[in-house]
């Protein structure tokens, strides 16, 4: 995300996002809950580095698509195990 997109998102100028980037200035309390709102972290990860962060976000969705995929891919065999019978009965029937 753009530092325009997330000064969007937290209705501030993108000047002011930036800011807070930099060290130059800090976000009031309401602001910085926002901020870890918009960033999908804990409030205490932005001020400690504690607590829930980025990667641990991100590893959950990586487990979360991991776990569909092996649904879906159940799913495709048992669909190819109906199809092979279905391919069988019609070979019996066309023979």
């Amino acid at each position: 995300m753009t530092a325009a997109q997330a000064a969007r998102r937290l209705a501030v100028k993108t000047a002011t996002w930036q800011s807070w980037e930099n060290n130059r200035s800090e976000p009031r309390s309401n602001k910085l809950i926002m901020i870890a709102g918009t960033l999908a972290v804990s409030p205490a990860w932005l001020l400690t580095g504690g607590g829930e962060g980025p990667v641990d976000a991100v590893a959950d969705d990586v487990q979360l698509l991991f776990q569909e995929l092996r649904l879906i891919s159940q799913e495709v065999d048992a669909a190819k195990a109906r199809l092979d019978g279905i391919l069988a009965r019609l070979e019996t029937l066309h023979s």
